[in-house]
């Protein structure tokens, strides 16, 4: 059962009848996405559940040949940001469907219970050890080829990609996967590089922990939209829920990629909202130096943007999403709106 809230974040109306835009989004979406062709897989984590929508784009090809393996099916993992759902992304999955009808076979959009998704009344992940052990059992067994992360969700994935690299993941090895092949990590946290920087981020979710979700909701979006005020309560009642305080007084140092950055062996591009002040694009600087010299690595700012691109600016977040995803990256930087929109900072490739 949720834990109630503190009087001071709500008052004194009844919840449940202040958010009927969500309970009327969450109705909607679970009747729509079946139609969509997606199917919701609920995974256990012990007594807790991860939800996985997923949705097969093609038929997967099979190798051929005496002996010869299955071919793993090209996998697309979206992994959602802190408190959000994947609903958030529908918008950029839906502009980038014709693309990946041709290029994966699966699209699985990870569903984390207790947020304000699909399994919002289901109990929240309380410590990063269970979240990080029920989701990277999850990916063992899906094998992405790619996974794009969002916040937090950009922190697991790459976090993942480490532990592959490092030989710790799949529990189970598997000779024809050994991690993620492609990394698109949308402003990712985990890795911060300057301690001030890190120092500054840990006291804003602090303030989040003592004061509630106001202190952090100017940080959310470069210019909050309007409809937010309408999902306000959800999100207050995810924010002061004592599982997810739980949550965050649990991540340790070593729940940080900095140091599995190395480690990486995918193609890593980092997509950045240029007016970021959640997890701001000076964080990138942590990225771009502790990736493997012979990783490629590309950092996009998106003009414009803040911590949710997904949301302020879908048609740009897509728009370089299927630049990157269509194979070639040059098409990123070549486009008549690079420079305009967007600018791409690449780090040097060691010299043969």
């Amino acid at each position: 059962m949720r834990t109630p809230l503190k009087k001071g974040l709500l008052g004194k109306k009844n919840f449940l009848a202040r958010q009927p835009v969500l309970r009327g989004l969450h109705w909607t979406a679970h009747r729509l996405l079946p139609l969509a062709g997606y199917r919701l897989e609920v995974r256990r984590c012990g007594d807790l559940k991860l939800g996985l929508w997923r949705k097969n784009l093609r038929s997967a090809p099979t190798r051929a040949g005496r002996g010869a393996a299955a071919e793993s099916p090209r996998r697309l993992v979206l992994i959602p940001g802190f408190g959000d759902t994947p609903l958030s992304w529908l918008g950029v999955v839906g502009l980038l469907q014709p693309l990946l009808k041709r290029k994966i076979d699966e699209l699985v959009l990870v569903d984390f219970p207790g947020f304000t998704g699909g399994l919002a009344r289901e109990r929240s992940f309380h410590s990063m050890d269970l979240l990080m052990d029920g989701l990277f059992d999850a990916l063992d067994s899906l094998r992405p080829q790619v996974i794009l992360g969002h916040s937090l969700g950009g922190w697991l994935g790459a976090r993942y990609a480490g532990l592959c690299g490092a030989g710790e993941r799949p529990k189970i090895r598997h000779r024809h996967y050994s991690g993620p092949a492609t990394l698109l990590l949308a402003d990712p946290a985990g890795a911060f590089g300057d301690p001030s920087l890190r120092a500054a981020w840990e006291e804003r979710f602090q303030k989040l922990m003592k004061e509630g979700f106001q202190h952090l909701r100017p940080h959310v979006f470069a210019r909050e939209p309007f409809w937010f005020e309408f999902f306000l309560p959800e999100v207050l009642d995810f924010a002061g829920s004592e599982e997810v305080i739980a949550f965050m007084k649990s991540i340790r140092d070593e729940h940080l990629v900095e140091k599995l950055l190395p480690s990486i062996g995918s193609r890593v591009w980092l997509l950045w909202g240029e007016s970021d002040t959640l997890t701001p694009s000076r964080f990138a600087s942590a990225w771009l130096e502790s990736l493997p010299e012979a990783t490629l690595v590309k950092l996009v700012l998106l003009k414009g943007t803040g911590h949710s691109p997904q949301l302020e600016r879908p048609g740009l977040t897509a728009l370089v999403l299927s630049l990157i995803l269509g194979g070639s990256g040059d098409a990123v930087l070549r486009h008549r709106l690079a420079g305009r929109w967007w600018n791409v900072i690449e780090r040097e490739r060691p010299a043969s």
